[in-house]
């Protein structure tokens, strides 16, 4: 399982059913980059595919049962490095660490895509 699979699964299980392209402009990856992950946890089970309702050649993908308890159980793993990291560093230079790592994408990319562009 990589950072990017599981980013997905817990954005899936946060927000709902996405496309590829969504998920790739979400997470600032290639198209190629959010099929290989999709694909990765289609196998695991994590992930189901949806066609979309009006738009026929736009496919959806909707986390599963499994996914969806692997997404906990990565949320739950990543709350312990978080709190072993603000350990190290103390709970305000985490906060600013956090904040400073934030504004990267948002100089170099631009602000934040939104959720969808896919109406539902």
């Amino acid at each position: 399982m990589t950072i990017t699979q599981l980013g997905i699964a817990v954005h899936l299980d946060e927000l709902g059913h996405m496309s590829g392209s969504d998920l790739a402009r979400r997470f600032r990856i290639t198209p190629q980059s959010a099929s290989t992950a999709l694909a990765a946890l289609e196998a695991r089970g994590w992930v189901t595919r949806l066609r979309h309702p009006f738009h026929g050649r736009v496919i959806w993908y909707e986390v599963t049962d499994v996914g969806r308890a692997g997404a906990h159980e990565g949320r739950r793993r990543l709350g312990i490095l978080q709190e072993q990291f603000a350990e190290l560093l103390g709970a305000d230079s985490m906060r600013a660490t956090i904040d400073r790592l934030q504004e990267i994408p948002a100089v170099l990319d631009g602000p934040e895509p939104p959720a969808t562009m896919w109406p539902a």
